[in-house]
C-alpha cells in the first residue's frame, strides 16, 4: 500500500514538473491590439489628456468666480497747477481754499447680477476645448496605430518566412542530404549530388540571416512604440476579423469626424455667445474710502470718509446688423464642416469597398495556393525518390523544392495580406480603435 502511494506521488510530481517545464518553454504571444494598448500607455501625448482636464477645471473655477463680489483697492496722490475758487468774501462765513495737493484711497466693490448667459457659455466653450484636445490626441495616436499596423504585419511576415525556411525547407533539404550521403557511401550516387544540396542549404541559411536582420530593424521600430524588449522571442498572432458579414460602420467614432463635429458644436456655441452679446449686463457697485479733499465735497479739505452706491447697466441694443451677419457666418462655417464630413465618409465608403474586394481576391488566391502546394508536395516527394535512385540529378530535385518554397511563400504573403486587408477594413470602418 505504501509502495502504491509512493508511485502515485512520484507520478504526480513528474506531471507537475513536466507542466512547469512546458510553461517555461512556452513562447509569449503578442497581438495587434496589445501593441495598440502599449502604445497608448507610452505615447508622449498621453499625459496631455490629464493636462487638458486640469486646464479645463482651473478655467471653470476662474469662470465660477464671475458672480462673486470683486474687490479692488485704489489710491492716488496728485498735485495740480490750479484749483477751483469762489471769489466771495463775507464776514458771516468763510470759504475754504481747495488744496492743490490731493490724496485719495478707496475700496471698490462690484457684484455682477446678470450677464446675459455669457459666463455659462464660456464654461461650455472650455468643455468643448478639452474634448477637442483629447480628440486631437486620439487622432495622433490613430496615425501611430496605422504605422504599427505596417510594422506588425511586416514583422509577422518575416516571422512566418523564418518559420517556413527553418521548419519546412531547411528540414526537407537536410533530410534529403542525409539520404543522399548514405547513397554516396553505398556507391549509388556521386559526391556532386550531395554538394548541390549542401549549396542549397547554405543559400537557405543566407536567406534566414537576411530575414533575421530585417526582423531586428522592424522590431527595433516596433519597440519604440510598445516598449517591449526581445520582440523576436514573441509569437505574433494573426488578427482575426470577419468582415464578410459585417455591414456595421461607425464613422462617427473616427477622430477626424469627431474633431469636425466638435468644431460644429463650437460654432453653435459661438452663435449663442453672439446672441448673448446683445443682452444687457447689470451689476451693482460701491466705493468707500478717505480723501483729502473729499472727492464728493471739495470744501472738506481734511481727510474725510466718503462712499458711493449704485447700479451699472451696459447694453448696446443697435449693432447695424452685425449680429445677424456674424450668426450667418457661423452657419456657413458649420455647413462647410458638414460637407467635409460627408467627403471623408464618402472616401471611407470607397476604401471599404476596395478592402472588401481585396479580401475576396486574396481568399481565392489562398485557396489556389493551397491546391498548388498539395500538388507540388507530391512532386517533391516523387523527384526526391528519383534523385535518390539516380534517375535525375540533384538539380531537378532542387528545382521542384524551390517551386514548393515559392508556393509556400506566396501562400504566406497572401494570408498576411488578407489579414491586413481585414484590419484595414475594421480600421476604416471605425470599429477597430
Amino acid at each position: 500500500m505504501k509502495k502504491s502511494c509512493f508511485y502515485i506521488t512520484g507520478i504526480l510530481m513528474a506531471v507537475q514538473l513536466f507542466t512547469l517545464l512546458q510553461s517555461a518553454n512556452a513562447q509569449d504571444t503578442l497581438s495587434l491590439q496589445r501593441c495598440y494598448q502599449l502604445m497608448e500607455e507610452l505615447h508622449p501625448e498621453e499625459q496631455s489628456r490629464i493636462y487638458a482636464e486640469n486646464i479645463r477645471q482651473l478655467k471653470q473655477e476662474n469662470l465660477s468666480t464671475a458672480f462673486l463680489p470683486q474687490f479692488a483697492v485704489n489710491g492716488q496722490a496728485t498735485y495740480q497747477s490750479d484749483v477751483m475758487s469762489i471769489p466771495i468774501e463775507s464776514p458771516a462765513f468763510s470759504i475754504p481754499d481747495i488744496p492743490k495737493d490731493q490724496y485719495k484711497i478707496q475700496l471698490e466693490v462690484s457684484q455682477l447680477i446678470y450677464d446675459g448667459g455669457v459666463n455659462k457659455i464660456k464654461k461650455t466653450q472650455e468643455e468643448l476645448n478639452e474634448k477637442t484636445t483629447k480628440t486631437e490626441i486620439n487622432l495622433n495616436q490613430r496615425q501611430v496605430k496605422s504605422q504599427i499596423n505596417s510594422l506588425f504585419f511586416t514583422a509577422l511576415n518575416l516571422q512566418e518566412q523564418e518559420r517556413l525556411l527553418n521548419e519546412s525547407v531547411l528540414g526537407e533539404l537536410q533530410n534529403q542530404l542525409k539520404l543522399t550521403e548514405a547513397r554516396i557511401k553505398n556507391g549509388v550516387l556521386l559526391k556532386g549530388a550531395a554538394n548541390s544540396i549542401q549549396i542549397e542549404i547554405l543559400k537557405i541559411k543566407q536567406d534566414l540571416l537576411n530575414v533575421n536582420e530585417q526582423q531586428k530593424a522592424v522590431f527595433k521600430m516596433l519597440k519604440s512604440w510598445t516598449g517591449l524588449d526581445n520582440l523576436q522571442e514573441y509569437d505574433l498572432l494573426y488578427p482575426s476579423y470577419d468582415i464578410a458579414n459585417n455591414s456595421n460602420t461607425n464613422f462617427d467614432s473616427k477622430p477626424q469626424i469627431q474633431i469636425l463635429s466638435l468644431q460644429q458644436q463650437q460654432l453653435e456655441v459661438s452663435k449663442d455667445m453672439i446672441q448673448a452679446g446683445n443682452m444687457p449686463m447689470l451689476s451693482a457697485f460701491a466705493n468707500a474710502g478717505f480723501g483729502s479733499p473729499n472727492p464728493y465735497n471739495m470744501f472738506e479739505t481734511s481727510f474725510e470718509p466718503f462712499y458711493l452706491l449704485g447700479l451699472r447697466l451696459n447694453w448696446q441694443p443697435f449693432k447695424y446688423g452685425n449680429t445677424h451677419r456674424s450668426v450667418e457666418v457661423s452657419k456657413l462655417q458649420q455647413s462647410a464642416l458638414e460637407a467635409r464630413k460627408e467627403s471623408i465618409n464618402k472616401q471611407s465608403d470607397v476604401n471599404l469597398i476596395q478592402y472588401q474586394q481585396d479580401a475576396e481576391r486574396l481568399q481565392k488566391l489562398i485557396e489556389t495556393d493551397q491546391e498548388m502546394i498539395v500538388l507540388q508536395e507530391d512532386n517533391v516527394k516523387e523527384y526526391g525518390s528519383l534523385q535518390q535512385n539516380g534517375v535525375i540529378t540533384s538539380t531537378g530535385y532542387l528545382t521542384e523544392v524551390n517551386k514548393l518554397t515559392q508556393f509556400q511563400l506566396n501562400l504566406q504573403i497572401h494570408k498576411m495580406s488578407l489579414a491586413k486587408a481585414k484590419v484595414d477594413w475594421m480600421f476604416e470602418a471605425g470599429i477597430l480603435k
